[in-house]
């Protein structure tokens, strides 16, 4: 691209500055509309492509990954290892949430790999935060992270990388021909202050127009229309809910601070839950229940 500009005829330095101004918005604005009409058939494709299919999830940490990516999937197996008394329920420290071994619980061959995994580095670690955004164990669940994302693109609720990888590739250009263009006139030579801002705003506006304009999520429509259906699904509160479903809710929460604040939250319904069958419990060996048929003597 240098060698290109490099290579111009000079006399484009001495165009007169508003007509190179209209020739740069125009060559700006007809990259991004290229870079729009692009991205928009991308999104058109898989769209239709996965109206053809039928979606096959029952695990609710493919939710978690099709939500918030790796980092969404640890938080729900964090979730998960607490429920089954893996891991303490995280409490409020001066360094963030802290997690801590629960003691008494049961044996760590029961878990999966990457269950085992992730509970020895939030052992290890001792904090909510750094363990979901710990990049080590980020690369030691590559693969598991490469097989969900392969059975997502399958069901087209995510963008193939190489897709997304490409029309970033070619965003990344575009900008820097902008960019350099611009620079190219600027340093040929500009006499007034009003040609300098005129110049610099054509070329900022481009390059956030193609940032925010031409990109595509690493979630499709489909994909999009699938969590929100979920979560209409999953929003009102039940009573005696099972280790899955609130799984799922954890799975769709955004990655945020707030998310701790309802993890918490349902880990204390657990634990009313718990209290509540203890009562049962109790009273049904102390005989306070009263049989169906029984009828009071008068």
């Amino acid at each position: 691209m240098t060698t290109i500009l490099l290579n111009l005829n000079l006399d484009v330095l001495s165009w007169p500055f508003w007509p190179f101004l209209a020739i740069y918005t125009g060559l700006t604005l007809g990259m991004i509309l290229g870079l729009v009409f692009w991205s928009r058939h991308i999104k058109k494709v898989y769209y239709k492509k996965a109206l053809n299919q039928k979606i096959k999830i029952s695990n609710p940490l493919q939710i978690a990954y099709l939500k918030n990516g790796l980092r969404g999937y640890i938080r729900a197996v964090l979730f998960k290892l607490i429920r089954q008394d893996y891991l303490e329920v995280p409490r409020k420290g001066w360094r963030g949430h802290r997690l801590k071994s629960k003691a008494g619980h049961p044996s760590i061959k029961l878990l999966s790999e990457e269950e085992q995994t992730i509970y020895h580095y939030a052992v290890s670690q001792g904090n909510w935060e750094k363990v979901i955004n710990y990049k080590e164990l980020h690369e030691d669940l590559r693969l598991t992270a490469e097989d969900l994302n392969s059975q997502l693109t399958r069901y087209s609720l995510l963008y193939p990388q190489n897709i997304i990888h490409r029309l970033n590739r070619v965003r990344a250009f575009f900008m820097f021909f902008v960019l350099l263009f611009g620079a190219y006139r600027y340093i040929g030579g500009i006499k007034l202050k009003i040609h300098s801002w005129s110049l610099l705003t054509v070329g900022l506006v481009g390059m956030v127009l193609i940032i925010h304009l031409a990109r595509l999520d690493r979630v499709t429509k489909q994909g999009k229309t699938y969590l929100m259906t979920l979560k209409k699904r999953y929003h009102k509160p039940r009573r005696s809910i099972s280790d899955q479903h609130q799984l799922v809710k954890v799975s769709l929460l955004k990655d945020n601070k707030q998310a701790i604040t309802t993890i918490q939250d349902l880990l204390k319904e657990k634990d009313r839950s718990k209290k509540e069958k203890r009562s049962i419990r109790l009273n049904d060996n102390l005989d306070f229940s009263t049989p169906p048929n029984t009828q009071l003597e008068t």
